[in-house]
């Protein structure tokens, strides 16, 4: 179900109490979650994440792995955490590609999950120095805006690796394991 007008948390409660897919976008879910306490929704998500989404996920089991997030918009880092801190993932979040940039200059990690559109670096342009500095990190790029005609962006990520806002909570995921599974893009 993709909810395209502005609902509140009790419709997105029922529908996932009855194993309905939910899909809200960025507008709606941050207008709703406002008046009804964002944390309420973020936490009630997490704790149900046995239902229709959970059981189609693949049983990949990351316990452990380092994930570092990119996205401008709080929100939608916090929601991409708690899904995957609940699978075990470990995770790093920043708000912008030059953070990202000092991060994996740091640190090691087994994945990077980034925003398309944000200030300073772009997550297309944070995958670009990436790359031509040797390191072929697996990567995700979301973004409600995706760069399709970009010549290089199959070369950045990998298939798979491409996901469009909104997302439900299965496709977030399965782009996770998929990613992960997926070999390594050349060097």
């Amino acid at each position: 179900m993709h909810l395209r007008t502005p609902c509140n948390f009790d419709c997105i409660k029922r529908a996932c109490c009855r194993g309905i897919q939910v899909r809200v976008s960025r507008q709606n879910f941050f207008q709703n979650s406002r008046s009804v306490g964002r944390t309420d929704l973020l936490l009630f998500l997490s704790n149900n994440m046995h239902s229709q989404d959970m059981t189609q996920r693949t049983e990949l089991h990351c316990s452990g792995k380092r994930v570092l997030l990119v996205d401008d918009e709080p929100h939608i880092r916090e929601l991409c955490q708690i899904l995957l801190e609940n699978g075990d993932y470990l995770v790093d979040l920043v708000a912008d590609g030059e953070e990202a940039l000092n991060a994996l200059s740091k640190e090691r990690y087994e994945l990077l999950i980034t925003d398309h559109l944000m200030p300073k670096i772009s997550g297309l342009e944070l995958a670009r120095q990436l790359r031509l500095n040797g390191n072929h990190i697996p990567a995700i790029l979301i973004s409600g805006d995706m760069p399709v005609h970009e010549p290089d962006l199959r070369y950045l990520f990998s298939a798979g690796s491409l996901l469009a806002k909104p997302f439900s909570i299965s496709q977030f995921l399965g782009a996770v394991d998929e990613t992960l599974r997926s070999p390594r893009l050349p060097a």
